[in-house]
């Protein structure tokens, strides 16, 4: 304990830093699917394209896409800011403003495929969601169209054909946040266009995640700062508590082994102090 004592009276006398480092990644989707309101029901889980809008016949469509954020970005990191990546392929409507919001509960992303132009989808299969089912055939939504927060995420002007970047918006990185602190209510989002004028069609096609063209799949933009490694609690800062962790575990491949030479040892509880506070 004598020798523990000197290392933390040498590690003090070095000038604090915080090892919490800012990162950049980019991630394509892990599921999405587009549904239709049709008189039938109507999937496309695996095609290569998604649609959202009001066609010429007044029919609805909407598309809902999700991102693992747990497996992508470190817990306890701070999400800065996010910007979703997707690309509009066809289009013979103006200029409109589409909106993303979050959604509320999970739904399916079924073998459904139409080819072609994918415009009308095709007859939904098991685990395809529908305009009217979260997960055909049998578990409906709350609300046909898709259970979401009315609450916009964010939004962008899309009118020609080429890429269109959604965010950095405070609600998508309030979403991805409460994402990452809590998989379990990562239900992605929904994408939603202009739908009340009933002869207006606002109807665009945007490529999916299936897309043959890996630069044309929707991609997922995440800034965030990496949290304190020494904080071994997670309470926001490194203290007593954290530092009487280290010492419990000292001589062995424990958890606050911070320079990963598998042992908990001086070049640990240096790094510790060095993020005190």
């Amino acid at each position: 304990m004598r020798a523990v004592l000197c290392l933390m009276g040498v590690a003090a006398m070095s000038a604090f830093s915080s090892v919490a480092m800012a990162d950049e990644i980019t991630i394509g989707a892990d599921r999405d699917s587009c549904i239709y309101d049709e008189f039938f029901p109507t999937g496309n889980g695996s095609g290569q394209h998604m649609f959202c809008g009001k066609n010429n016949a007044g029919s609805q469509r909407r598309f809902m896409i999700r991102f693992d954020i747990a497996g992508a970005v470190p817990a306890g990191a701070t999400i800065d800011n996010v910007r979703l990546e997707l690309f509009m392929s066809r289009t013979d409507t103006g200029s409109f403003v589409y909106t993303l919001h979050r959604m509320t509960r999970d739904w399916g992303e079924g073998a459904s495929d139409p080819g072609g132009n994918e415009g009308g989808g095709i007859d939904a299969v098991k685990g395809d969601a529908t305009w009217d089912e979260a997960w055909y055939p049998n578990d409906p939504w709350v609300t046909p169209g898709g259970d979401f927060d009315a609450i916009v995420s964010a939004s962008q002007t899309v009118n020609l054909e080429g890429p269109y970047v959604f965010g950095p918006a405070n609600g998508m990185r309030d979403d991805v946040q409460a994402w990452l602190d809590d998989p379990s209510m990562n239900f992605g989002w929904i994408m939603v266009a202009p739908e009340t004028a009933p002869l207006i069609a606002s109807s665009k096609r945007f490529d999916s995640r299936q897309h043959a063209m890996p630069d044309k799949q929707p991609r997922l933009v995440i800034s965030f700062t990496a949290g304190n490694p020494a904080d071994f609690n997670g309470d926001g800062v490194v203290n007593g508590t954290d530092l009487a962790t280290l010492l419990a575990q000292w001589g062995t491949n424990g958890s606050a082994d911070l320079t990963g030479d598998e042992v908990v040892n001086g070049s640990d509880l240096a790094q510790l102090l060095a993020n005190w506070g």
